[in-house]
């Protein structure tokens, strides 16, 4: 009993976390203050666990993942299931958002453990709905939809309606998603009315968006600007800048097809900031693509194009993006295969089951090779070791619109082997793949940590140099000409000499990525023209 006044204040935190998020934080903290000098560890941990879900509310991913970690922590210290379960579950729900989606498979799957465990129907349901939410983020809604469909049939049969209405108004994103605007029109409008009948004041203006959306979809064009003009006033006024820029975006693609460009660039423009701030990656794709629109049937045929860019550079690197993450889900579930298989086989005392345990880590071991060897085809160039021209492409997007949005340079230099067809004709082709080799060494050994070398093509490479200011960039380049130059290229063959020539720029309000690289050949052409073995900036 001597603690019970802070484990009411935890609980009644808890319970006001939907509807007030100012007054679950105010309980939280003092229950944190009151359990600190009591010296409560449990009741330190439950408070953790409501700041941190009350900073995964408010988008501050960064500092819920602090909270919920160290609650996580004190939770398997004190062999707390309840609390180690709530903390893995909130904990994938951060990392869902900052894009680790394999490592929030893994997390969710142990909550989902723990919930069978304990016999706990509301917390399964939660966590097959949250796993429908990590398959939608890998465009997988036919599985989403499977997951959230058992959700939903296990609320039901326990009486959990505001569980339902969350799954409700999820299922009508990933229908709408699939074409079954029936279905979306369905779960939106239940989803909704359970909302307002038990007062969900988060959930609301997510249900009326995606009722806005289905309404769209389904050519009800009028009565979905009115439903998401509602969204979006709500979210406003809660501060649900996520369901802001979604709904701003979809209010935009609704004044489009309504002939409305005008209109629609007023909402787009706002999305797109709210996106950026947020990081929306995959939201930021749909509204480069339908800015573009908005700026084709206005006539503005210069800004259409520069849209199209960003959608074309965004799209392929969310896709390289996906293909990574699904290798990651691979060896999340790789490791999650062998903690199971190695808890099951301690049990084992008998010769037949130790040479079945030889065989599982055996075959385990092949599969983390066959992994390795897949993210090694994925990124890295198979001659040099350097990365491939396909992950620079991905990362120089990223790292070009990272450097934009905070109106910093992203110096990119191209180099270039001086004469490279004379090693070849003049020492053999096997002599210029160990220059290139060589060469690739020499560069990541003169360049700083973090920064990022790729082979572009043939005898060309691309240095890319996040953060650096042009001044630092120079001074990298020129140190690797030098070490270049300097290399005692005798011990590849004798009476080897190799220069490279560079070109070095860093200008991010250019259109895009690919008009930077293009600006940094053009300098590394004068390079070549002006007498090579120089830096041209």
């Amino acid at each position: 009993m001597i603690h019970s006044s802070i484990d009411r204040l935890n609980s009644q935190a808890w319970e006001a976390r939907l509807n007030d998020q100012a007054l679950s934080l105010d309980l939280s903290r003092r229950a944190l203050e009151q359990a600190t000098r009591q010296d409560y560890p449990l009741g330190q941990g439950y408070a953790w666990r409501n700041i941190g879900f009350y900073h995964y509310q408010t988008a501050q991913y960064a500092e819920a993942a602090h909270w919920l970690r160290r609650g996580l922590e004190l939770a398997r210290k004190h062999d707390d299931a309840p609390l180690e379960r709530d903390c893995l579950n909130f904990l994938s729900a951060v990392l869902a958002q900052q894009g680790e989606v394999g490592a929030a498979l893994g997390y969710i799957e142990q909550a989902l453990r723990i919930n069978q465990a304990l016999g706990d129907q509301r917390g399964v349901a939660a966590c097959l709905d949250n796993m429908g939410y990590l398959h939608q983020r890998l465009g997988q809604d036919a599985q989403a939809v499977k997951l959230r469909q058992e959700a939903l049939g296990i609320s039901r049969s326990i009486g959990n309606m505001a569980r339902e209405a969350h799954i409700l108004v999820n299922l009508a994103a990933n229908y709408s998603r699939l074409g079954q605007h029936a279905q979306a029109l369905e779960a939106a409008r239940g989803g909704l009315e359970l909302a307002r009948v038990h007062r969900l004041a988060q959930l609301q203006p997510l249900a009326l968006h995606s009722l806005g959306e289905a309404l769209g979809a389904g050519g009800e064009h009028l009565e979905a600007l009115v439903v998401l003009q509602q969204a979006l006033e709500q979210a406003e006024r809660l501060g649900a800048r996520q369901v802001l820029a979604q709904g701003w975006l979809s209010l935009g693609v609704i004044h489009l097809h309504l002939h409305q460009p005008g209109k629609a660039l007023e909402v787009l423009g706002k999305a797109l900031s709210e996106a950026g701030r947020l990081e929306l990656g995959e939201v930021q794709v749909q509204l480069h693509r339908r800015l573009c629109e908005a700026h084709k049937l206005l006539g503005q045929f210069e800004k259409a194009l520069y849209h199209h860019e960003c959608f074309y550079a965004l799209e392929r690197s969310l896709r390289d993006q996906q293909a990574l993450q699904r290798l990651s889900i691979l060896s999340v579930q790789r490791e999650l295969e062998k903690a199971r298989s190695e808890a099951e086989l301690t049990h084992l005392k008998n010769v037949r089951l130790a040479e079945a345990l030889e065989a599982l880590e055996r075959a385990d071991r092949e599969k983390g090779v066959l992994l390795q060897e897949l993210e090694r085809q994925v990124t890295q160039d198979p001659l040099t070791g350097a990365y491939n021209r396909r992950y620079l492409e991905t990362v120089l997007a990223q790292e070009f619109a990272k450097a934009r949005a905070a109106e910093r340079l992203l110096p990119v230099a191209i180099l270039d082997v001086d004469d490279f067809k004379r090693i070849n004709d003049g020492f053999s082709h096997q002599t210029g793949d160990r220059v290139l080799q060589t060469l690739t060494q020499i560069v990541k050994a003169s360049a700083r940590t973090g920064d990022i070398l790729a082979r572009y093509g043939g005898e060309e490479f691309v240095l890319v140099l996040p953060r650096a200011s042009f001044e630092q960039a120079m001074l990298v380049c020129d140190r690797v000409r030098a070490a270049v130059q300097q290399y005692p290229w005798e011990v590849v063959h004798p009476g080897l000499r190799v220069t490279v020539s560079l070109g070095l720029a860093a200008d991010t309000t250019l259109p895009s990525h690919e008009k930077l690289l293009d600006a940094a050949d053009r300098k590394l052409y004068r390079a070549k023209r002006s007498g090579k073995n120089r830096l041209v900036t």
